[in-house]
Formats: structure tokens, sequence, C-alpha cells
């Protein structure tokens, strides 16, 4: 049995896409209910405006701002994954918001922390508050 040729360069990422297509044309919105597409419709936008601050600007570092784009870009992309069928790699998107959403509710509880954490460098921030596996 011979198998097909595989294409190379831009036939091969015309390839991908054309698979993209079809498992998005097959999956999109076959397992997803319609309320819960509005929900998370309206929780991107959400954070898209906050990250961007579309209704108002507060100034200063922009700190909430760029975790709120984080979660918006991420977000974006576990739902593309999703309906692209890529379910474990969404995962990986996923945990991260995870993480962003337990950094959030620490400055709700621990306000000395999280000023130790917005005031700290990368190296202390990755020992003292990375995410414990």
């Amino acid at each position: 049995m011979e198998k097909a040729e595989v294409p190379t360069g831009l036939e091969h990422l015309e390839w991908i896409s054309s698979r993209a297509a079809f498992a998005a044309s097959q999956s999109a919105y076959l397992s997803i209910e319609q309320r819960d597409l509005q929900i998370i419709g309206t929780s991107l936008s959400a954070f898209y405006q906050a990250a961007t601050c579309h209704r108002k600007c507060y100034g200063g570092g922009h700190l909430l701002e760029r975790l709120t784009a984080r979660m918006y870009n991420l977000s974006c992309a576990a739902y593309t994954l999703v309906t692209l069928g890529f379910y474990d790699e969404s995962l990986t998107m996923i945990r991260s918001i995870g993480e962003i959403c337990n950094l959030l509710t620490l400055s709700i509880h621990d306000k000395d922390a999280i000023k130790k954490w917005i005031s700290s460098d990368k190296k202390t921030r990755l020992k003292e508050f990375s995410p414990v596996i």
C-alpha cells in the first residue's frame, strides 16, 4: 500500500489549515451548549474591555490590565484549540488562566503578599509565587 505524499512548505501549511477547518466544522458547536457559548463570549468581552481600559483607564502600571490581557489571550487560544479538536493542548492554557486567578485571589485575601509580588523581581516571583505541582 502506497502512502500519500505529505506536502511541504506552504502546501503543508495549507494542508494544516484545511484539516483545522474540517475539525472546526465538525466540532465547533456540537459539544458546547448555546448558554455556555453565551457565557464564554460575554466573559471574553469583559476581559478584553478590562485589558484595554475600554470603559475607563485607572492609570498606574496597568498590572491588572496586563494580567487580564494575558487571561484574554489564553482564553481565546484555549477556545480556538477546543474548536479545532486539540482538547489536551487547551488544558495547558486553562491551567495558566487558573494560575492567574489564584494570583488575583491572593490579592484579595493577602494584601501584603500581593504587594510583595508586585515589587519583587522575576527570580523572587518564580521562587516564592510559582504554582506548586
